[in-house]
């Protein structure tokens, strides 16, 4: 496993962990912030019986196929709770102070915590590994306005790893994070329950020796050693060789990683750092000091946006990765089954016309719509339109379709480049009938 493989877990995993940490606009005082940490909480056991949403223990399985001596690293990390409460000089809580021209809000920290545990893939499980985090009190004194009294909850886990044998060479691992704190409160309030919670709790693994099947897309060795379950936590792979997976509280795609025009994290998983970016830069200057009075890293987000140079701002513009143009040639048809082999442009020639009653109907025809089927908005005022028919395609239940694009849409080319249609069936098009060689208009 290479370093570069485990620094982009890393990154990406940081994404997830300070997923809103806090949350536009960045003020203390925004209503948004008055509900942060909403992904990955796992609070204490005895919370949950008397009837808290969120578990007491997350888990996931994974697939892997493992070679003799396999070892597989499992790391939880999570976020323990820190209250920032600021009290005036004569000891009352109060929800800001101003020191020496700064304001200092009541705010909630987030510090991170991680649990490691080695597991050999050829010892059967369970294998647990037990922490707890102290709790305790700290006062920062702020001269005459008052201080800042930092609070935290201790918290009691368990990490835990079971390893169970399905055949030869394939191993299934079961790994479960645990709340055990023991407290509880009847009607509690949230904000209590938080504090003695485990906040934005994922797993990285990495095997040594081996490789994960991915649950999105398993492999055919995968499919046949049976389904693997999960709550609050969803594995995907990180890199290209497979023994790294990532489970985390919000649904990935295998190999997530952060756009290499990302200038630095926005506590925002999705990374919409354009959006965020012109959103920071729009704040009022006051707005923008009171930001980065919250904590650290709210301010280094946005003393960093407010120097981005124009070059990097027009580089988190417009850039597009999953568009291509359309790939209209017959697909190779090795190892395609007879069923998918039926589909246009899987193992046959492209269809290039289709009989209708006493009309041909050839790709490039234009045609009126006439929409009938099962017909919605979209599809209504496309009526009476003339359309391009680009391809003829079949369904695996043997329908067939004119996939076109509308004469006078101005994104026709576009839609014609990367392969986005509208689809009708043969009975819902009038021909247009072609007169001296050239296709008549209507």
């Amino acid at each position: 496993m290479t370093t570069e493989t485990l620094d982009m877990a890393r990154q990406v995993a940081d994404a997830v962990l300070y997923e809103g940490y806090v949350l536009f606009p960045y003020r203390a005082s925004a209503l948004k912030n008055k509900y942060r940490w909403q992904w990955g909480v796992v609070v204490p056991q005895a919370q949950v019986e008397l009837g808290a949403s969120e578990p007491h223990t997350v888990h996931c399985e994974t697939l892997v196929r493992a070679e003799a001596g396999a070892t597989v690293d499992i790391t939880a990390r999570f976020l323990q709770l820190r209250l920032r409460q600021l009290v005036d000089a004569g000891g009352e809580p109060v929800d800001e102070l101003e020191v020496d021209g700064q304001p200092i809000p009541t705010w909630e920290e987030g510090v991170e915590h991680e649990v490691t545990l080695r597991v050999a893939l050829d010892e059967p499980g369970p294998h647990t590994h037990r922490f707890s985090l102290d709790g305790g009190e700290e006062t920062e004194h702020l001269g005459a306005a008052g201080a800042a009294v930092r609070t935290m909850q201790p918290l009691d886990g368990e990490l835990r790893v079971d390893v169970h044998a399905l055949r030869p060479g394939t191993v299934k691992v079961r790994t479960a994070v645990t709340n055990d704190t023991p407290w509880s409160r009847r009607r509690a309030a949230r904000d209590d329950i938080l504090r003695r919670s485990l906040v934005g709790v994922h797993v990285l693994l990495h095997v040594a020796g081996g490789a994960f099947a991915s649950v999105i897309d398993p492999p055919d060795w995968a499919r046949s050693a049976g389904r693997c379950s999960s709550r609050g936590l969803h594995p995907v792979l990180i890199g290209d060789a497979d023994a790294v997976v990532l489970a985390a509280p919000i649904i990935l795609y295998d190999h997530p990683q952060i756009a290499p025009e990302s200038p630095g994290p926005s506590f925002d998983a999705t990374e919409v750092d354009e959006l965020l970016a012109l959103a920071i830069l729009g704040l009022t200057d006051e707005e923008k000091r009171r930001a980065r009075a919250t904590d650290e890293r709210a301010a280094a987000l946005i003393d960093r946006t407010d120097t981005l140079p124009p070059e990097v701002l027009e580089r988190l513009h417009g850039t597009v990765r999953e568009l291509q143009p359309a790939d209209l040639a017959p697909h190779p048809t090795a190892g395609v089954t007879d069923e998918v082999r039926e589909l246009l442009g899987v193992g046959e020639e492209p269809v290039q016309s289709i009989q209708r009653g006493d009309d041909t109907i050839a790709v490039g025809a234009r045609v009126v719509l006439r929409p009938r089927r099962r017909a919605d908005a979209h599809d209504l005022f496309a009526d009476g339109r003339v359309a391009q028919v680009e391809r003829i395609v079949r369904t695996v239940e043997g329908d067939t379709y004119l996939a076109v694009t509308l004469e006078d849409d101005p994104a026709a080319e576009l839609h014609r480049w990367y392969g986005r249609f509208q689809y009708f069936g043969i009975d819902e098009v009038e021909p247009l009938p072609v007169k001296g060689g050239a296709v008549a208009d209507r």
